[in-house]
């Protein structure tokens, strides 16, 4: 059948930095621990096992006490910060104990905090729209004590009143297209802002999965990613909304590949995305049985 590929296949570039600073700075060091997973890829957090890099997977408030196990061990270690970003009590606590690590949060990341400090934002006047159990939005919730969460489904449910001056955040993978519309048509007199972190390198591939569904002519869409990550789930959930469910595919590997096969039509043409923490030999994997479909 005929595929057509994304031209953002594979890592971003804050991705890409966080993998080769992390592996860099392994060297340095006995064993490397990774403060929650550096990115949300199984593979790759597979992969860095061959370079003494381990990943400590516990719930967030727990990583300090994580860290004082390491140093009762007396191993020779150093820590990374992941590419979602980190709070900075949990970094002071880690100068102050001496412990060598890197900071490889993604550069995006660091502009959206950096922005939120320059704005000293009032955290109860934000709607912060994100899901709550992901780490960007747990450190973005810890930072800047913002009271008010919910996700882009469950916006249009809150009753805001027309005499408050609300202001309008979402986590970097989520896309808020449509909310200044709604807020004008349901509170026309309510003061608001909108402060859109929508991470570009995301919507690159959201252009794409549309160009695809219409200009193109496509007649599926397959997206890789991983289960666990928040751009390729939305991705995939974006896809469905151009092309039909019936018509969308996710897959995290070559092994989950044959059992779509039944659903495809060899006459036809078929999308191929991935989230942007997607490996090239994952990728690749799966373009190749793909192509002797």
């Amino acid at each position: 059948m005929k595929t057509l590929l994304s031209k953002n296949l594979g890592f971003c570039f804050g991705v890409k930095e966080a993998i080769k600073k992390t592996i860099e700075f392994s060297k340095k060091h006995e064993s490397t621990y990774i403060l929650g997973e550096l990115i949300h890829n199984s593979h790759i957090v597979e992969e860095l096992k061959k370079y003494n890099i381990f990943t400590l997977e516990t719930p967030y408030e727990k990583l300090k006490s994580n860290i004082d196990d390491l140093i009762h061990s007396n191993k020779d270690f150093g820590l990374v910060f992941t590419a979602h970003g980190h709070e900075q009590k949990l970094e002071q606590y880690i100068k102050e104990k001496n412990i060598d690590y890197i900071d490889a949060t993604c550069p995006y990341i660091n502009k959206i905090h950096e922005r939120f400090f320059k704005y000293n934002l009032n955290p109860t006047d934000v709607f912060y729209i994100g899901d709550k159990n992901h780490i960007e939005s747990i450190i973005n919730l810890k930072l800047f004590k913002f009271k008010n969460l919910t996700s882009s489904k469950k916006y249009r449910e809150i009753n805001f009143f027309n005499n408050e001056k609300i202001t309008f955040i979402n986590q970097s993978t989520y896309k808020i297209d449509g909310l200044k519309e709604y807020l004008l048509r349901v509170c026309p007199t309510l003061n608001f802002e909108i402060m859109d972190n929508f991470c570009p390198s995301v919507n690159n591939k959201y252009r794409e999965v549309k160009l695809a569904s219409l200009e193109q002519a496509c007649d599926y869409i397959i997206v890789i990613t991983d289960s666990k990550s928040s751009n390729g789930n939305q991705l995939f959930n974006y896809s469905i909304f151009c092309f039909g469910k019936d018509n969308v595919f996710k897959i995290s590997d070559k092994n989950e590949l044959p059992s779509i096969f039944p659903k495809l039509d060899k006459n036809k043409t078929v999308f191929v995305t991935s989230a942007t923490s997607m490996d090239d030999k994952t990728i690749n994997d799966i373009l190749e049985l793909l192509r002797n479909y």
